[in-house]
């Protein structure tokens, strides 16, 4: 039986890992979703972890929190390998904001269908 629960190693912490995973990463952008991807040089390599980026222009406090609550549960559901970095935000312009959950989870197994060793290279 896999454990499906979010724990807090598993959260993005920090400033520096979120700029890490930005920065130095790879992007992909799906019909949803925007997904950085870095993987870390950890041996073995560490559980992955989720960083959930949502600004205030994509509507009030109560639907940024639906949106995140939703994409740690996609996450707990469908985790990817061990040793990537993850920072995912919504695209904008979406309507119904936040989009269902069903189409979040697809977009989310798309967009981390990617996810392969070396994939840091840009």
């Amino acid at each position: 039986m896999t454990d499906n629960t979010f724990r807090s190693h598993e959260r993005l912490k920090g400033r520096e890992s979120f700029s890490r995973a930005r920065k130095r990463g790879r992007r992909w952008a799906g019909r949803l979703l925007v997904l950085w991807a870095f993987q870390r040089e950890d041996t073995p390599p560490r559980a992955a972890r989720l960083g959930v980026v949502i600004s205030r222009q994509h509507g009030g406090a109560a639907q940024r929190n639906l949106f995140k609550r939703r994409l740690r549960e996609i996450f707990r559901q469908n985790k990817p390998p061990r040793g990537w970095d993850l920072v995912i935000t919504a695209k904008h312009g979406l309507t119904p904001y936040p989009p269902p959950h069903r189409e979040m989870a697809r977009d989310y197994a798309a967009l981390t269908a990617r996810l392969s060793p070396g994939e840091n290279a840009v």
